[in-house]
């Protein structure tokens, strides 16, 4: 992030690059609301894609998580639902995202940032709901034209991943369809 500052904005502030503005009050309620709807439509895709490819990584973080112990559960937490969620959103939609802007149509903009941001996941079967996923918070990040919001939502679709995970970890099945 730093090196792509120093690179293609040398005279900009970080907030400003990464978007870090205000934006209306209004966002942050819908934002979060957002973010636990979207996990419908993600879920559903990402479950016909591994119904038809499984890869079986659901079942083995659902082993993990169930073997933690409440300290290491409590860092699951804070990994997926705060941290991973920050990181990704200052990268993809904070620098990236302004940095594409400035020469490119925010369609292009919002399509590559959400490619980008799908292929980061590495795990080819979540592609589809990643990118869609990543469609809604690029979305996001324009009509707000800030990056919390973005945040709020990635983080809200993270956590209700990982509350899913977490009741089915306590059940006898074996994780949901769509991992955190």
């Amino acid at each position: 992030l730093f090196l792509m500052l120093r690179v293609h904005a040398p005279n900009a502030s970080i907030r400003d690059v990464i978007g870090l503005r205000k934006t209306h009050l209004a966002f942050y309620p819908l934002a979060i609301l957002l973010g636990v709807a979207v996990e419908i439509p993600a879920d559903g895709l990402y479950d016909a894609i591994v119904r038809r490819f499984p890869t079986g990584v659901e079942d083995r973080f659902a082993e993990i998580y169930r073997d933690a112990s409440g300290p290491q559960r409590a860092v699951f937490v804070l990994l997926l639902v705060a941290v991973g969620p920050a990181l990704e959103e200052l990268i993809f939609r904070g620098a990236l995202f302004r940095l594409l802007a400035k020469t490119n149509p925010i369609e292009t903009v919002i399509l590559v940032t959400a490619m980008l941001f799908a292929f980061a996941h590495l795990q080819w079967q979540m592609f589809l709901p990643i990118g869609f996923v990543g469609l809604v918070l690029a979305f996001v990040r324009y009509k707000t034209g800030s990056i919390v919001p973005s945040l709020l939502v990635h983080g809200s679709f993270n956590a209700v991943s990982f509350v899913l995970t977490d009741q089915s970890s306590t059940s006898a099945a074996s994780g949901p369809a769509f991992p955190p």
